[in-house]
């Protein structure tokens, strides 16, 4: 294949993968605003309004205590309200970004494991997916979560496949901060320990 033809299917790619970023943004924007806050949802926005951030994660705590370990999407999005506001439909803003940023990661994992077509499609799977458009939309740490997941799958098959330390490093920081944004980064942390554990003889 020749460097030209190359280059053009490449920027056909990413032609793609900006359309299935817009597709993403209109299902999880569509109707945005209408949509009413669900009682777990009450809990994260009720007392956006407290002085200071350490007063919102105590206040927050108090109403939803299992949510008090993992503090890091509530201190973003504290400081998010407080620039822009807490109207629901603004705050549900965040989550929709994260939501989006995921496409490009997920697309950039399965290009990188199997091809371009791949990455694409798998891109083209998570914004179409009804699940993935609901969670992109609530307004809790669940999208964070995702995106923090992929990067960190990434940078780890990327460090284990390359030998390379940046990669590693990223993946180690990312590590650090998945289960403070929810408990379950704890199981990504031991999939990967145990596949460390089941190659390293190799």
């Amino acid at each position: 294949m020749t460097t030209q033809s190359s280059r053009r299917q490449a920027w056909l790619a990413y032609g793609i993968l900006t359309a299935i970023m817009v597709l993403a943004a209109v299902l999880r924007l569509y109707r945005l605003g209408e949509q009413s806050v669900w009682n777990d949802e009450y809990l994260a926005l009720a007392n956006l309004s407290a002085p200071d951030l350490l007063s919102y994660l105590r206040l927050y705590e108090l109403l939803a205590p299992q949510h008090g370990l993992t503090p890091v999407y509530y201190t973003i999005q504290f400081y998010y309200a407080k620039a822009f506001g807490t109207d629901p439909t603004v705050l549900r803003l965040l989550p929709v970004a994260f939501s989006l940023l995921s496409v490009p990661v997920l697309y950039m994992l399965g290009a990188y494991l199997y091809g371009r077509t791949a990455g694409l499609a798998a891109a083209l799977l998570f914004a179409l997916s009804p699940f993935h458009i609901w969670v992109g939309q609530e307004v809790r740490q669940y999208s964070l979560y995702m995106l923090l997941s992929l990067i960190s799958v990434y940078a780890f098959t990327r460090a284990w496949r390359e030998q390379n330390r940046g990669w590693l490093a990223a993946n180690l920081l990312i590590n650090a901060v998945l289960p403070w944004v929810h408990l379950l980064g704890v199981f990504l942390l031991l999939a990967q320990g145990m596949f460390l554990v089941a190659m390293l003889p190799r």
